[in-house]
């Protein structure tokens, strides 16, 4: 007989891409999970929506692990939180443990710097052209500057060695150009470069296997996820994998 459905496990997918980008690397990410996990497992009941306490306890090892000022950490937490994890701002502030006034200012606050604080040289590897200018679009509108469109692995490959991106935002499949998760391989062996994968097959990214990038999100993309994505992706100026 099976029993009902655990939300701590339930969550743990989602609490991963959460954490991946608050470290901005795959593999301290999972880490970060696991010392949550063993803290919620801990704890009892108490989950007022999916992913609650995962993401309370995500959110405070982080808080304690970072240096800086702690409103820096808290404007980054919330900015993922909302962006990336579709939170609103009420199950938002219940995470990080504020006022939800507070949480809206740190979250426009966020916002803001996003757009006018982190530029980069971005290169999209992407083969469909409709989502490419929408990518393309948003870049440039969040302050990065856009070095070139590939639609295959040749001419992402020239455009990386005639000017090597700070920033790259890639599709996994090419149909007849390839892999652009190849093409990003062999970018990176030249110089790192965060990475952001907007794909429509996210489970050929998370399989468990290693390496996995600290940055995926699934087509269709939300605007603001992918702004707040790159904005952690090159302010936290790691490597990808």
């Amino acid at each position: 007989m099976s029993g009902s459905p655990n939300p701590v496990v339930e969550s743990i997918p989602h609490a991963r891409r959460y954490a991946r980008a608050l470290v901005a690397v795959a593999d301290e990410g999972d880490r970060l999970v696991e010392r949550a996990l063993s803290n919620v497992m801990d704890a009892g009941s108490g989950a007022s929506f999916p992913g609650h306490r995962l993401y309370t306890s995500i959110s405070r090892l982080h808080r304690d692990a970072a240096q800086g000022p702690r409103e820096d950490t808290l404007r980054r937490q919330v900015l993922l939180l909302r962006a990336l994890e579709d939170l609103d701002n009420g199950q938002t502030a219940a995470v990080v443990g504020l006022e939800e006034d507070v949480t809206q200012r740190l979250f426009n606050e966020a916002m803001a710097d996003a757009r006018r604080l982190v530029s980069a040289d971005a290169l999209i590897i992407e083969d469909e052209p409709v989502t490419a200018l929408e990518i393309e679009r948003l870049m440039t509108e969040c302050g990065h500057r856009v070095i070139g469109v590939a639609a295959n692995e040749e001419k992402a490959l020239a455009l990386a060695a005639n000017s090597p991106p700070g920033l790259i935002l890639a599709d996994v499949k090419l149909g007849a150009g390839g892999s652009g998760r190849a093409a990003v391989a062999r970018i990176l062996e030249g110089a790192p470069a965060p990475v952001i994968f907007v794909t429509a097959y996210p489970e050929h990214l998370l399989t468990g296997q290693h390496p996995e990038p600290a940055f995926v999100l699934g087509k269709p993309f939300d605007p603001t996820a992918l702004a707040a994505a790159s904005f952690q992706a090159v302010s936290a100026g790691k490597k990808p994998f």
